[in-house]
């Protein structure tokens, strides 16, 4: 039970490093990390939360939507850029994690995971 809870809080830390089998990465952010990240261009902000999580709000500049428990997420992943550099959110953190973790290990290249989730976010929402 204490390992399971030190590996529990190890992951959850903030700027931690998560290595998927094939030696790939993404990186846990905090919502002040993610903040400074918000206006690049280069980066695109991923929403992995259901239809109607959204509808309720999402971070503004998301621009790619991904339900990752729609039953698709493998397939509708496979089309994007994985070059490009990837902000990938849900509502509090686990999901997302998982959805990077599963990038990572299908060749994206640089991914960042929002710990907290939507729910830590204290930037600018829209509806």
């Amino acid at each position: 039970m204490r390992l399971l809870l030190m590996t529990f809080l190890l992951m959850a830390s903030v700027g931690c490093t998560t290595t998927a089998e094939g030696g790939e990465s993404f990186k846990n952010i905090s919502p002040a990390e993610a903040k400074k990240m918000l206006n690049q261009s280069d980066i695109l902000w991923m929403d992995v939360r259901t239809p109607g999580e959204i509808e309720q709000g999402k971070i503004e500049g998301a621009t790619v939507f991904v339900d990752f428990n729609g039953g698709t997420f493998e397939k509708s992943i496979e089309t994007l850029d994985k070059t490009k550099t990837y902000v990938v959110y849900c509502r509090s953190g686990g999901r997302s994690s998982s959805a990077a973790e599963l990038m990572t290990q299908k060749g994206f290249k640089s991914v960042y995971n929002l710990t907290g989730g939507i729910s830590a976010w204290d930037g600018p929402i829209i509806r």
